[in-house]
């Protein structure tokens, strides 16, 4: 079915799940979005008010305006009711954006850009919380708001389709635009992830959203796709949902087989459940189980690149610079299978190999190993 309007919101959707798809842009399913959702929407919509405020006032921040903010925006929401418990986590975020960024109004672009862009046969819609042009033009920087519980990585933020999105359509928008500062601002965390595009991720981008629409211009079933994006489903209550089989127990070489092959599928819906217990963990916060809490924790960590000042400096504090060297095994794998070097190092190397339960995919295509 041939598709003429376009958000990267519906693709993704579709490609998560394409009965959610079916669901909200197809039937026209009333649709009971989670609280996430509601909290993050109007969070979004105050921060966008705030900045406005701002920009309007010739002021580069206004912090005591949030609390009025924050109230006009929650009471005029268009989307009710919302959570009324969370009205604290909502204003925190909306003085969290505030706090992260000074509107620079010499730079302003665009706050919550909503200008649609046509390409080639369709009109495509993305919305761009805030952006700036820097470098007489040359450059752009976008910044995104994120209400999420889970701090991504910096892999992650680099995967994200969203933010070469952005970079797109400046880029058709703005032809002389070169280069893509693309910032997500984790509200909760105070931290930012910023990924770099030059020019170049226009085509890559415009390939990725040809084979996305392809996608869903063929699609004649639309069944439901279980993941992550479940907890984020505003039609979890509707939908198909599959049950987990039950598993008999091992007596026999058949039963040892039969628990294989259910592990096999038991594995892969483990998997999906973990998916969805870490995204509602990020929409929700941390959930305590019989003593244990599932959620996401912040793990700090560095690593310093330039070896050669490391040891100069540690050399000068009178340390031994070699007290820090662990060979990665990784690494050393290819330099052990080295004709020239690997007898070398053998008398170096301490065996630390062990075994334990796993499963493997069988290289021989081979039911028994």
């Amino acid at each position: 079915m041939a598709v003429k309007n376009v958000g990267l919101t519906a693709l993704e959707l579709y490609l998560d799940c394409p009965r959610a798809y079916a669901f909200e842009r197809i039937e026209r399913v009333p649709a009971h979005k989670p609280e996430p959702l509601l909290l993050g929407g109007v969070a979004h919509a105050a921060i966008a008010a705030y900045f406005q405020h701002c920009y309007g006032n010739g002021l580069s921040s206004d912090l005591e305006r949030i609390p009025e903010i924050c109230r006009v925006t929650w009471q005029t929401y268009p989307e009710q009711p919302l959570p009324h418990h969370a009205y604290d986590d909502y204003v925190g975020l909306v003085e969290a954006a505030a706090r992260s960024y000074t509107l620079d109004a010499e730079h302003l672009g665009g706050i919550e850009d909503r200008e649609p862009l046509a390409f080639e046969r369709w009109t495509v819609w993305l919305v761009i919380d805030l952006w700036e042009l820097h470098d007489d033009g040359l450059t752009a920087v976008i910044r995104d708001w994120k209400s999420d519980h889970h701090l991504w990585s910096q892999a992650d933020a680099e995967q994200a389709l969203q933010l070469q999105a952005y970079a797109w359509k400046l880029g058709i928008q703005y032809p002389q635009i070169q280069r893509f500062v693309c910032e997500y601002h984790f509200l909760r965390h105070g931290k930012v992830r910023r990924v770099e595009y030059d020019r170049s991720v226009l085509a890559r981008f415009e390939e990725k959203l040809r084979a996305m629409i392809a996608l869903r211009e063929g699609a004649k079933d639309f069944p439901p796709r279980p993941g992550a994006h479940c907890q984020w489903c505003s039609y979890s209550e509707i939908c198909p949902a599959f049950k987990v089989p039950g598993v008999v127990h091992i007596e026999t070489p058949e039963d040892a087989r039969h628990i294989g092959e259910e592990i096999l599928v038991l594995e892969k819906r483990l998997k999906d459940r973990k998916e969805a217990l870490k995204a509602f963990t990020a929409a929700h916060g941390k959930l305590a189980v019989n003593g244990i809490v599932f959620g996401h924790f912040l793990t700090e960590s560095h690593t310093v690149e330039d070896l050669v000042t490391l040891g100069q400096v540690l050399a000068e504090a009178g340390r031994d610079p070699w007290e820090l060297v662990r060979v990665d095994a990784t690494k050393l794998k290819p330099l052990i299978r080295d004709p020239e070097i690997g007898p070398k190092l053998e008398p170096l190397l301490v065996d630390k190999s062990y075994s334990s339960f796993t499963s493997r995919k069988d290289k021989g295509g081979r039911d028994d190993a």
